[in-house]
Formats: C-alpha cells, structure tokens, sequence
C-alpha cells in the first residue's frame, strides 16, 4: 500500500497538525487506541443484538477515529452509528466497518514500530 492509500487509513499529517506536530504524543495515542476494548465492545453488543448500545459505541470509536484523523474509521463508524440508532443492522457496512478498522490497525501498528 504506498502513502496516499494509507491516508485514507491514517491521515499523520492531518492527525500531527491537531496535536500541534507532537509525533510521540501522536504516537501514544494511537497507542491508546490500539488498546481500546469499544472495538470488542462493539462486535458484543452486534452478537447479543444490542443496537442502541452498539450506537452508543461506534458514537464513540467515530469520535476517537475523527480526533486521530483515522478517516476510515471514521466514515464508517458514523454511518454504523446512524444505522444503528435507526435500529438497522447493515452487514454489508459492518464488514466493511471491520476491514477498515483491520487495515487501519495494522498501519497504526507499523507506525508505532517505526524509529
């Protein structure tokens, strides 16, 4: 994946300049995000078919991801949260919801191990 694909994952220019340039503070909160349980949180509440709560989580997980400049993540969590709280659980948006969260993961990942 060169770096323009990844900017659609992990937009670091964007997500440095909210932090003011500070990469290790960038860097432990991406690291903050990588340990978040919202994301087991979420796959939870989708298995016990708890739409309202599943909501409220992606509300959050949209948030941190908007805040982190992750854009992915962020698009789909919003449009998770708006079909959630209308009670629709859309397959199709959550597996595509996953497959981003996956790939922005293992960019973070990488980030994080970078010298």
């Amino acid at each position: 994946m060169d770096a323009s694909e990844k900017r659609l994952y992990v937009d670091e220019k964007e997500g440095l300049a909210r932090l003011r340039n500070n990469e290790a503070l960038y860097k432990r909160m991406l690291g903050l995000f990588l340990k978040s349980t919202d994301f087991m949180d979420l796959e939870e509440a989708l298995d016990r078919g708890d739409l309202a709560a599943a909501g409220e989580i992606a509300h959050a997980i949209k948030g941190t991801s908007g805040n982190l400049s992750l854009p992915k993540v962020f698009e789909l969590s919003n449009a998770l949260m708006i079909q959630l709280r209308q009670g629709v659980k859309d397959i199709v948006l959550i597996e595509d919801y996953r497959a981003a969260l996956h790939i922005t993961l293992a960019i973070i990942v990488d980030k994080i191990n970078e010298k």
